[in-house]
């Protein structure tokens, strides 16, 4: 692992220890929504993509449950600024799945490749490329 990145695990510890010292409950219900949202790091998640993933493995955990432990972190901003300050996702080029809304970072370097291509065919200098692509993301796809 480089300096770069963080372990679930640790990320895990974390964001339940912050939720705790705010006056959270700590159920194992909770402890799995955390890791889902973990597991979907680099993506603009939404709830009902968290929900959707949770109920596969875990059918008694109730969509009130997510979207409401789903709002607690976000309120605290304990996932975003935690994941971002750790671990360096910032990236502008996405993929956007036009069902349920998950959003993952792709690799930076491909605008760039982008970029160089547009100047061979066109004579065309780009100066900056945002790339975000809709589509049917694996899980939507798969079902």
């Amino acid at each position: 692992m480089d300096k770069n990145t963080v372990s679930t695990d640790t990320l895990e510890d974390i964001i339940i220890s912050r939720l705790k010292e705010a006056g959270y409950k700590i159920t194992p219900q909770r402890r799995i929504i955390v890791r889902e949202m973990i597991e979907q790091a680099g993506y603009h998640f939404h709830a009902k993509s968290i929900y959707q993933c949770v109920k596969k493995t875990n059918p008694l955990i109730g969509t009130a449950t997510v979207f409401r432990t789903v709002k607690i972190i976000e309120e605290l901003r304990l996932f975003d600024d935690l994941f971002n300050s750790l671990t360096k996702k910032n990236s502008n080029n996405t993929l956007i799945c036009s069902v349920c809304g998950r959003t993952e970072y792709i690799d930076d370097n491909l605008p760039y490749e982008i970029s160089d291509q547009v100047f061979k065919d066109y004579s065309f200098k780009a100066q900056e490329v945002n790339l975000t692509v809709f589509g049917k993301c694996r899980n939507c796809r798969d079902n």
